[in-house]
């Protein structure tokens, strides 16, 4: 009997939150909340969702040759790159478990540029390794972005995306080695004042909470 009657009181919370609600109701992005839930099996995202791979500038490695410096900008340490000299920056990222295997990337980073500018661009460029634990580390892909600074304000901020990166054949905990810089000796690179590097991510697509097993999905 105490059986029963919490089954009916676990399907009464349950229900409670959809009560009067139509199916149409749910494709209005309502809140709904159901509590205790609990998911047998795979827990699989229909429509993916985005989230950041984050790795912020005091995470980044610098080797000692070609360095940006760290300076005092837009109210707080950053690193600045020279607009005559090549200046790079290295991360190394892992693919979370929620990541959705095979699906692309997208590299971008968040910088500011100090000085009103109308016309010219700033160049930055990235190279990338990306391996599975059971490949050796092979070649680099190299891809670049140019930055139209049109808009004539100072400390202008800007999310910059690099060109999307197939990821066919790759799975979660896959490695990303990064090097990062900006292109300042190209001569598509025509801006004639410092830029400020606070943060690179990568934009992924995640399908679940988490992988199923420790090593795979």
């Amino acid at each position: 009997m105490k059986k029963v009657i919490l089954i009916a009181l676990v399907l009464i919370i349950l229900v409670i939150p959809f009560t009067g609600c139509t199916a149409g109701d749910l494709t209005s992005y309502d809140t709904f909340y159901l509590h205790d839930l609990t998911v047998e099996g795979n827990f699989w995202l229909t429509d993916t969702v985005w989230d950041d791979l984050r790795a912020p500038v005091n995470q980044g490695k610098l080797k000692g040759t070609a360095d940006p410096i760290w300076s005092d900008a837009v109210g707080g340490q950053t690193l600045v790159f020279s607009p005559t000299l090549m200046k790079e920056v290295y991360f190394i990222l892992q693919l979370p478990h929620s990541y959705k295997e095979g699906t692309s990337i997208i590299p971008h980073v968040h910088w500011v540029y100090g000085a009103n500018t109308v016309g010219q661009s700033c160049r930055w460029g990235l190279e990338y390794w990306w391996n599975e634990d059971n490949v050796f580390l092979g070649g680099s892909n190299t891809i670049y972005v140019n930055t139209n600074l049109s808009n004539n304000d100072a400390v202008m901020p800007f999310l910059t995306s690099f060109p999307t990166i197939d990821g066919t054949g790759h799975t979660i905990s896959s490695i990303l080695n990064c090097r990062l810089f900006r292109d300042a000796t190209d001569i598509s690179d025509n801006y004639t004042s410092n830029v400020y590097l606070f943060e690179f991510d990568i934009h992924y697509e995640i399908d679940s909470i988490g992988s199923r097993n420790t090593l795979s999905k």
